[in-house]
């Protein structure tokens, strides 16, 4: 009985051991799986921002350039360096001040075709988080729509653009105001918000947090990201 007990025991132990190497060799490579299909689907999502921004940035030289041929040539200026960042800046992270002029570079170009038919409030600061990275494109679909939705050209409308680094985090807030024809449009923000949301998902999971609200004929997006 001993002996049988024994062997018993053993062979028990052996494929104990058998399982366990099968299920973290399995693990392992649903991880990789995974890991792969998230690469995969955050290049995807990056392929379909750079046309949408490059889309609604011409729209607005087109515009611009019946206006002021000089403020035209201008925002082609400006364009080729926004571009240069969109499509070749391919590192999965960047640092927070590269983002920031990105951010800033676009808001001027904006105000090329806008001029000063409303205040544009804008506030970017890097603060203590100099020497941390993000994750690129980010905060240019809000902005875009922010631009797209708020230039309503009525008296008393603005822009708000806040993008401030405290202690590892980054707050992010963005609020226009609108016209009611757009209310709807405005509320789901077409392709930009929802490949916004399905990428802060991927990469920061529960470290990044956004949220969008009406607030009578304002529209606001709050995002905190922590790093």
């Amino acid at each position: 009985m001993r002996d049988v007990v024994m062997a018993i025991l053993t062979v028990a132990l052996s494929v104990a051991m058998k399982l366990s190497d099968y299920w973290v060799k399995l693990n392992r490579q649903r991880q990789e799986m995974e890991m792969v299909q998230h690469k995969e689907e955050l290049e995807s999502l990056k392929k379909q921002l750079n046309p949408h921004f490059l889309f609604n940035t011409l729209n607005s030289i087109y515009a611009l350039i019946a206006i002021s041929p000089d403020k035209a040539q201008q925002a082609v200026h400006e364009l080729s360096q926004l571009l240069r960042y969109v499509l070749y800046e391919n590192s999965p992270t960047v640092p927070i001040q590269d983002e920031l002029t990105f951010i800033d570079n676009y808001v001027k170009l904006m105000k090329l075709r806008i001029g000063d038919k409303m205040p544009i409030n804008v506030t970017l600061d890097s603060g203590d988080c100099n020497d941390c990275h993000i994750a690129p494109l980010l905060f240019i679909s809000p902005v875009e729509n922010a631009f797209k939705y708020g230039n309503t050209g009525r008296s008393g409308d603005s822009i708000d653009i806040s993008i401030v680094c405290r202690e590892g985090s980054i707050h992010c807030h963005i609020a226009n105001n609108f016209i009611d024809s757009e209310k709807r449009d405005i509320a789901s923000s077409g392709i930009g918000n929802v490949n916004l949301r399905r990428r802060l998902d991927l990469i920061y999971g529960n470290k990044a947090e956004m949220s969008t609200k009406i607030d009578g004929d304002r529209y606001i997006v709050d995002m905190i990201i922590t790093l």
